[in-house]
């Protein structure tokens, strides 16, 4: 196996659906037919540069499309929705929303996600990783660097952007948001809540709805 095709830094995994196996290398999605081991299709549209930890994630596989996510990128993390059946782009949403903040990280790489999304209610939830960025820079240059440190929620067909909820602005610690949200539809107040957390140490229960606290 090429180093191009290799298993990133994890935590990897796959994802089993009616009869076929979604997974990922480092750089590309792949289905198998679970009970000959046949490849269905093979995706390599999804950004990966060379530099980076390109894909680490375990798919998560929602209303015909799979939803999966770059890590550590020189240029920003990216989320994508592919088709189910063919491998091809739905939609894609950069993990940082400014395109002159996507290299703050520079080799270490800035935002991207590994935790398994969560698909509920139309939206897709997931949390995003932080910007690397160095104390001279947070203090000298201070600024939240949307959407890094944040759970986010998107439309499931669209790829845009519901909302999202930042819970370390201007990171200088390393304090991801990078966990697998858990879901449920009925938390405080009986509504549909999503909970967070990550390398800060705090859990954070939102309103699936309007990401704001519960």
């Amino acid at each position: 196996m090429p180093a191009s095709e290799t298993n990133g830094e994890g935590p990897n995994g796959v994802t089993l659906v009616n009869g076929t196996i979604y997974g990922a290398t480092n750089s590309s999605a792949f289905t198998l037919q679970a009970s000959t081991g046949e490849q269905l299709w093979k995706s390599s549209a999804l950004s990966t540069p060379k530099q980076g930890q390109g894909i680490n994630i375990a798919p998560q596989v929602v209303d015909g499309k799979v939803f999966m996510a770059t890590s550590g990128q020189l240029h920003g993390g990216v989320a994508y929705a592919l088709d189910a059946k063919t491998g091809k782009v739905v939609w894609s949403f950069q993990e940082t929303k400014d395109p002159s903040q996507r290299s703050a990280g520079g080799v270490y790489g800035t935002g991207g996600s590994w935790g398994t999304r969560v698909v509920a209610d139309g939206s897709v939830f997931f949390g995003v990783a932080n910007p690397y960025l160095s104390y001279d820079h947070v203090t000298k240059s201070p600024n939240k660097v949307l959407y890094n440190n944040s759970t986010i929620a998107l439309d499931l067909n669209t790829g845009k952007l519901k909302w999202y909820y930042q819970a370390v602005p201007n990171d200088l610690y390393d304090w991801d948001m990078q966990l697998g949200p858990m879901y449920t539809a009925s938390g405080p107040g009986g509504q549909p809540t999503v909970i967070d957390g990550g390398k800060m140490g705090y859990v954070f229960a939102m309103n699936a709805a309007t990401g704001k606290l519960d």
